[in-house]
């Protein structure tokens, strides 16, 4: 009996604990990124453990006109076609920085791995509530709102069109973005010249430094064939 009461306790405890993430997550992202109320930012996809609330401070700030502090892409270059059949991995570097040789970049992906429980069973009353806790968090935005803090660069890299703005968004902190199969689609099945422009600032704590930016990068305009 003392032993039934623990369990429940404690997966009760446990309950609290999903009831309350889902609740302290709810207002802020679905699906691949999210917005606190400004701009829209539920297409931004997010990568490098980037934070969607360092996006959100990035792009209430207003960009400063120092061109020189901006991030300068090194691929593909102004007015290049890009080959459709592979996978193309855009790169930049910081303004001030010497651009990094095409040849020694070697391609790296990332995985992410899902929320997983411990195999471990007392009965079915913890059966059932461990299940009923998985449910809610499988709705807990995918968005890193509440992860590491962003600490240093961060990039608002901007894929658009003239027919569409917001072709393919990302929020990185790593100078270099390789689209994954539902991106690249996008971006090869737009059928007109891409812009790209980099948005970008120095964080501390999610928050753009004083001196740290933003700044906007000069556009680049590419094909993809």
């Amino acid at each position: 009996m003392k032993l039934r009461t623990v369990l429940i306790a404690s997966t009760a405890g446990v309950l609290s604990l999903g009831i309350g993430l889902f609740a302290g997550c709810g207002d802020d992202t679905t699906g691949t990124g999210g917005s606190g109320g400004g701009e829209d930012l539920s297409d931004v996809i997010y990568e490098a453990e980037a934070t969607d609330e360092a996006l959100e401070a990035l792009v209430a700030d207003t960009p400063k006109d120092e061109p020189e502090k901006a991030a300068v892409f090194d691929a593909p270059a102004n007015d290049e076609a890009v080959p459709a059949a592979e996978t193309f991995t855009f790169r930049w570097h910081a303004g001030g920085q010497a651009a990094i040789p095409r040849d020694l970049f070697v391609p790296a992906r990332r995985t992410a791995h899902p929320i997983r429980f411990g195999a471990v069973e007392h009965d079915g009353f913890t059966t059932t509530a461990r299940t009923l806790l998985e449910g809610m968090l499988s709705n807990v935005p995918s968005a890193h709102a509440h992860g590491t803090p962003v600490n240093g660069p961060g990039y608002f890299l901007v894929f658009s069109t003239a027919d569409n703005a917001k072709l393919v968004r990302v929020f990185t902190l790593a100078t270099e973005y390789t689209p994954d199969d539902t991106a690249w689609g996008e971006l090869t099945g737009a059928g007109a010249p891409i812009t790209a422009t980099i948005l970008s600032a120095e964080f501390e704590e999610n928050r753009v430094l004083q001196d740290g930016g933003p700044w906007e990068s000069a556009p680049l305009t590419f094909t993809i064939e």
